[in-house]
């Protein structure tokens, strides 16, 4: 009996060592783990907060305003504002900024401009950056004012919404239209309706523009074969006091006076008129005019008021809508919490990079001592490797062999039979 109680007190004990020896690997691998997972989570956490701070540096930067100048707290409050209340993001918001800063856009006329580009990014479903470059670019050819950049946002949404064109095909349509019709005083609806006229056609983007780039400057300064044609047809392309006429007007001139000729002679003429490479874009809009179908399309979009935030509201009641006004506001939260200790951080980086800054100069200063350094602690990291290598390997398997040794203790052999000797008598 007293040699039983032995044994059992033997396999208690064997199995203990064996418990301790696991649960001290355990701790180990997750004090490491928990280490990096607090530590990726505690980045992943105050990331937007990072992403805010960079792009205001950079809003900061094209605008040349002091940080601590009204203007830029004006333009910070803004994009904090669009981003916790909006489906963009506060970084997002002052990407949007950036890009309106350097179009040569005013803080003021920044401000004032946003609500009307985030309408527009929505309804086109692009991102606030590109939008705002595009809405900039459009502005600027047009010869508009910042304060009008609702408008330019509710005329292009009325017009991708009723033609096969988006947002980006309109930018690129206005970049080679848009100063010409500025400078004969062509409405912006005008402009957009014939390119969304053309679009339907088939000729989107860079391809419409150079084809209304050239109507209309022909139209206001025809060469010699332009203007023959247009005598030929009995049209004058400006008023008596020598301005072009609505372009919509001209159009339906030049379509009542071709109706009835052969498709040949029309073309040619149209070719007079516009250029060769042209002349299929002078075809189309000549048919939508003579139809009145240019002319609704201009109608609508000079009443297009609202039109950017209606199509913005509508593609955004649904639930993707509704998570990405969470997300949004969520990212505004995170930002809040890097506020508040951002600037511990950057005290802690930049005495960090101080340290290791005059380390390296001392590295530079002594290249001996360092070399000496440098192999020694080779050495002792290779040591490591290798003692800690060891040492997993032995509490991986003693653990096991501690308890094979108390199922042997269990079944009446010797005691003195250890896991080690086993080993060494394999």
């Amino acid at each position: 009996l007293g040699e039983q109680r032995r044994r059992m007190g033997e396999v208690r004990r064997l199995e203990q060592q064996a418990n301790q020896m696991r649960d001290m690997r355990g701790k180990a691998t997750g004090l490491a783990v928990g280490g990096a997972a607090a530590v990726y989570a505690g980045s992943r956490i105050i990331q937007p907060g990072l992403e805010f701070e960079s792009e205001m540096s950079r809003v900061q930067a094209v605008t040349r305003l002091d940080k601590n100048s009204e203007q830029y707290k004006m333009l910070e409050a803004q994009a904090r504002q669009l981003g916790a209340t909006t489906a963009f993001t506060q970084a997002n918001a002052a990407q949007g900024q950036k890009f309106l800063a350097m179009a040569g856009f005013t803080p003021e006329a920044i401000k004032s401009a946003m609500p009307g580009m985030l309408d527009l990014a929505l309804a086109g479903d692009m991102d606030l950056a590109s939008t705002a470059d595009i809405a900039s670019n459009i502005l600027s050819g047009m010869n508009l004012q910042s304060s009008e950049m609702t408008n330019v946002a509710d005329v292009l949404t009325a017009a991708f919404t009723r033609a096969n064109v988006d947002v980006g095909m309109l930018g690129e349509t206005m970049k080679y239209a848009a100063p010409g019709a500025a400078g004969l005083n062509i409405s912006l609806q005008e402009v957009a309706a014939m390119a969304g006229k053309l679009g339907d056609a088939g000729m989107q983007g860079s391809m419409g523009g150079t084809a209304l780039r050239a109507i209309m400057l022909r139209m206001a300064s025809p060469p010699k074969k332009a203007a023959a044609a247009m005598q030929q047809l009995g049209i004058s392309a400006t008023d008596s006091a020598g301005n072009l006429r609505p372009m919509p007007d001209i159009l339906k001139d030049v379509y009542e006076q071709t109706k009835n000729l052969g498709n040949a002679e029309q073309i040619s003429l149209f070719s007079d008129i516009s250029g060769v490479e042209a002349s299929n874009a002078m075809k189309v809009l000549v048919d939508q005019a003579g139809n009145g179908e240019l002319q609704k399309m201009v109608t609508t979009l000079q009443y297009a008021n609202g039109e950017a935030a209606n199509v913005a509201n509508t593609m955004s009641d649904n639930t993707m809508g509704d998570w990405a006004a969470t997300t949004s506001a969520i990212d505004a939260f995170r930002t809040a919490l890097f506020d508040t200790n951002g600037e511990a951080l950057r005290d802690f980086l930049q005495s960090m990079t101080k340290i290791i800054q005059r380390m390296t100069e001392f590295a530079n200063e002594n290249p001996q001592l360092m070399s000496v350094l440098g192999k020694l602690f080779a050495t002792l990291a290779i040591g490591a490797v290798v003692i800690g290598g060891i040492g997993a390997i032995m509490l991986t398997i003693l653990g096991p062999m501690a308890l094979l040794r108390a199922s042997l203790v269990t079944m009446g052999l010797p005691a003195t039979l250890t896991p080690l000797k086993m080993i060494w008598s394999l």
